[in-house]
């Protein structure tokens, strides 16, 4: 009995309880069907970075098909790889844009047209003589259609060689892939003689060993058609003017094992227009690797650097207290310089023809040489603080008339702070005023 009245007063509680609730504009309790399940998540969808790529290298005779393999977690969807919009794999020598699709699969939405890279099928070559011979029988192409060859260098002494041998070859343009090759550096001048012709014209691109842990001064310079240039793994430095005045070369990734980029050492690289520093760089001998670089819009620095940053595409030292290089190409007729900056280094402007003005902080102590060189739009300059004349290089505005000389004409050793202003286009004749 007193169990019944006891199920009794609990439903009557709760008539209550409901009634309470309607009196007050509550919504009555929908009842519990115990089914609490949520809205299952979206599919995603596939994307090139999920997946590893490899045999993107390989020698004529002996072609495999591209290998596109799913990374951990990622769509293992059935992939159907194509080469030049075709199914079939290619084997003759040449280069081959690969791209691959992605059927659904459980989680997963379908994907097509994701970039693989290329595949560049070349002939070996196991001997510069070799070499000399199979170029006396091709016919002239042009830097767009290379001979793809794949050589191996013994010796740093067989580069000399080898620069004579291609530029004997005249208008018969190739791409190198050394990655069987031994040798462990790029020796200095390697493709850049001492006489006409110094640079060697025909070289459209470079796959450079991971046996190579230096790539020397002025290595390529002036290799005017070199578009393509793949790092080893096993480089450490790249020494200044490296690749000075390679006008054709659109885009360099710097590997992570990369510590030092030395002066200039992609100076004039016209084209460039994608640079990527890896996260083991960590000196660029307080100077802009990239000067004159004028389709260059931003510099990209990983993530995982303890050395350097890049700020709106600005390269700097990772406290911010080194400009390092502003990209010749970036747009924007003006410029501030974060107060965090206490150095200018070398040549960090080179080449900034759209500056038309900039801000220079009192933090500043030190401007390198040719830090604004050909900045031929830059009419007006303001300091906003003195920097000892000993920390302002002769040169630091090279090219572009008497400012410096003004900026210690009343105070020859610190400079006179304000607003400094001349008519564009600048020029080594260019008179400055203070205003």
């Amino acid at each position: 009995m007193k169990r019944q009245n006891l199920r009794t007063f609990a439903a009557v509680t709760a008539a209550l309880g409901i009634a309470a609730l309607a009196l007050a504009g509550c919504p009555k309790p929908e009842p519990d069907d115990g089914n609490h399940s949520q809205t299952p998540p979206q599919n995603q969808t596939p994307a090139a970075a999920d997946y590893d790529i490899g045999n993107l290298s390989q020698t004529a005779g002996n072609v495999t098909a591209v290998t596109v393999t799913p990374k951990q977690g990622k769509s293992a969807g059935a992939v159907t790889v194509y080469y030049n919009g075709a199914t079939a794999l290619p084997s003759g020598n040449g280069a081959y844009a690969v791209t691959f699709d992605v059927a659904a699969a459980s989680g997963w939405n379908t994907a097509t047209g994701l970039n693989a890279g290329t595949l560049r099928i070349s002939d070996a070559i196991n001997s510069l003589d070799a070499l000399a011979e199979y170029l006396s029988g091709k016919t002239a192409n042009t830097a767009t259609a290379p001979y793809y060859i794949a050589l191996k260098i013994a010796n740093e002494s067989d580069f000399a060689t080898l620069r004579a041998t291609l530029n004997s070859a005249e208008g018969k343009y190739v791409c190198l892939d050394l990655s069987g090759s031994t040798v462990t550096s790029i020796p200095e001048r390697a493709f850049w003689g001492t006489a006409s012709p110094y640079g060697c014209a025909t070289l459209a691109g470079i796959t450079i060993p991971d046996s190579v842990t230096s790539i020397g001064s002025s290595a390529f310079r002036d290799c005017a058609s070199l578009a393509s240039v793949t790092i080893g793994n096993g480089v450490t430095s790249i020494g200044s003017s490296a690749f000075v005045d390679c006008t054709s070369l659109t885009s360099v990734s710097i590997p992570d094992t990369v510590t030092s980029i030395e002066s200039a050492a992609f100076g004039g690289c016209t084209s460039l227009a994608s640079v990527t520093i890896g996260s083991g760089v960590t000196s660029t001998n307080n100077a802009n690797p990239f000067p004159n670089c004028t389709s260059l819009a931003a510099i990209t620095v990983a993530a995982g650097n303890t050395a350097y940053t890049a700020d709106n595409g600005i390269l700097y030292t990772k406290d911010k207290t080194a400009l390092v290089g502003y990209p010749a190409g970036k747009t924007g007729a003006s410029f501030t310089i974060p107060d965090t900056v206490t150095s200018i280094v070398l040549n960090a402007f080179h080449s900034c023809t759209g500056l038309a003005s900039v801000t220079i902080p009192a933090s500043v102590t030190s401007i390198g040489g040719q830090a604004f060189r050909d900045c031929t739009g830059l009419a007006s300059v303001t300091f906003q603080g003195a920097i000892a004349e000993a920390g302002f290089n002769s040169n630091a505005f090279y090219g572009l008339g008497d400012l410096r000389s003004k900026f210690y004409a009343t105070d020859a050793s610190n400079g006179t702070p304000g607003t400094y202003t001349t008519t564009a286009p600048v020029s080594d004749s260019s008179v400055w005023a203070k205003q």
